[in-house]
């Protein structure tokens, strides 16, 4: 979908989603490629920033629900995950995809990839901090670094 946008030349004016998304006007767009180029560079913007909020999220529930309230630190980051997952798909979805499919169907696809990542993470979390028995924020850290890389 992204890239038929970039390609398609026809009816592109001033008040098309496209030059609100860049800030490029397009009714004299004679440059697609620099235009998808602004798009894609915009789209890893947001998704960068989203990812980021969504592990902020993770990160506040697992500090709170260890520190705050002496829950088990694997129970508390695969709770984290889940909340930085929903966030990642409800602003990805709004702000870097600009998805129209419906949730029905979106949803299940972004649960589906995010469910391996989930396993990851918790994980890894039990090897470093329940069997290794490492901080659970350093083994948290440790964890998210494996989930980016995977």
């Amino acid at each position: 979908m992204f890239l038929r946008l970039c390609l398609v030349r026809a009816q592109l004016n001033s008040h098309h989603p496209l030059s609100y998304i860049t800030g490029v006007p397009l009714q004299n767009a004679l440059n697609l490629p620099g235009v998808c180029i602004q798009l894609l560079k915009r789209q890893f913007l947001c998704f960068t920033l989203v990812g980021g909020v969504g592990t902020a999220a993770h990160y506040a529930v697992l500090i709170s629900m260890v520190s705050g309230m002496g829950i088990n630190p694997v129970i508390s980051t695969t709770a984290g995950f889940m909340a930085g997952m929903v966030i990642n798909y409800l602003l990805n979805r709004r702000y870097t995809f600009f998805s129209r499919r419906a949730h029905r169907e979106a949803f299940w696809r972004f649960v589906t990839v995010a469910f391996v990542g989930m396993l990851i993470n918790s994980t890894a979390m039990a090897v470093f901090n329940l069997g290794l028995n490492i901080h659970y924020l350093a083994a948290q850290v440790m964890a998210t670094a494996l989930v980016l890389s995977w």
